[in-house]
């Protein structure tokens, strides 16, 4: 239904108790749904496997944004990344088992995403450890 439904932008599954192997299922699934700017899986009994996954996410969807600007340059034409499609938001609040493990695997993630906007982690477990690894990936970026 997500996948070939071009219309949804949103897609949240807030407080569904998903668990981590449902999560990765889903995440392989919506990997290629370019129409899709915003996630949330609030709530859902994650862990970090379940932070694995979306970070898996992450470095797929800025591998094909990648990809598409890499195209376009040959092209000649300069690459408009904020028109690009893809996932800008993902929310993961309420998650407590993310922890810093977690964290260092969504920080990895983002080093190389010059897309996402948005990753929301409020009370997900992360120490003083895990910020600096997000810390430091947003320096990184800067």
């Amino acid at each position: 239904g997500i996948v070939k439904n071009s219309s949804v932008k949103t897609f949240s599954l807030k407080y569904c108790q998903l668990g981590d192997k449902c999560l990765e299922v889903l995440c392989r699934a919506i990997r290629n749904c370019c129409h899709l700017i915003t996630v949330d899986f609030s709530g859902c009994c994650l862990t970090w496997r379940g932070a694995k996954a979306v970070a898996e996410l992450i470095k797929y969807q800025a591998t094909q944004r990648h990809s598409q600007a890499w195209k376009d340059s040959l092209r000649h034409k300069e690459p408009n990344l904020d028109s690009m499609s893809g996932l800008r938001r993902i929310t993961l609040c309420g998650n407590h088992l993310i922890g810093d493990r977690g964290a260092g695997l969504l920080a990895e993630a983002l080093e190389d995403d010059l897309w996402l906007k948005a990753l929301d982690l409020q009370q997900c477990g992360i120490s003083n450890k895990g910020a600096k690894q997000l810390l430091s990936c947003l320096e990184y970026k800067t």
